[in-house]
């Protein structure tokens, strides 16, 4: 998939069906009739159906019920980005955090639990775009956890910046 995203589910497949069906009949799930469980068959079903769809929709459930169980931390790793460190101390990656803070500023109505807070200090913006960051908790959350959507767009939005060529 195009964000990092590992297709090779192994057998995770059970412990899919199982988060998914303890979410049931959400925007962000499968539908099933009468709201009653997914079948096993049935999921792997609509997983192959919504990989071959284009549309938004289906690919941010593929994304969360149709691949390999991961920690947001190593998604954007697995495609075409780099997670940022979001450490205070930090200061290799200066550069980058200041660029995306200063995007963020100009674009408050992306990642608001950040963006609200801004302010005209480059130095104080960017140590609330690195609190917002580790906020997402991109070590803990995975693709089956609720929330995962926001926080995974998030991550890859504003804790990351794309690959450079030389990097794997």
């Amino acid at each position: 998939m195009k964000e990092g995203f590992d297709l090779d589910v192994g057998n995770e497949w059970q412990t899919l069906l199982d988060a998914h069906n303890s979410v049931k009949n959400t925007e962000s799930t499968f539908k099933n009739e009468a709201n009653t469980d997914l079948e096993l068959a049935k999921l792997q079903a609509e997983c192959k159906s919504a990989l071959n769809k284009k549309d938004d929709a289906n690919y941010k459930k593929a994304r969360k019920w149709c691949v390999k169980i991961e920690k947001i931390k190593d998604i954007p790793n697995n495609g075409k980005y780099d997670l940022l460190d979001a450490t205070e101390t930090n200061s290799t990656e200066d550069k980058e955090w200041e660029t995306l803070a200063t995007s963020l500023k100009e674009n408050k109505t992306d990642f608001q639990s950040v963006a609200t807070n801004l302010s005209d200090d480059l130095a104080t913006n960017i140590k609330a775009l690195k609190a917002g960051c580790r906020g997402l908790q991109v070590n803990t959350v995975t693709t089956i956890t609720i929330g995962f959507d926001e926080k995974f767009d998030n991550a890859k939005t504003w804790c990351s910046v794309a690959k450079t060529p030389n990097k794997k």
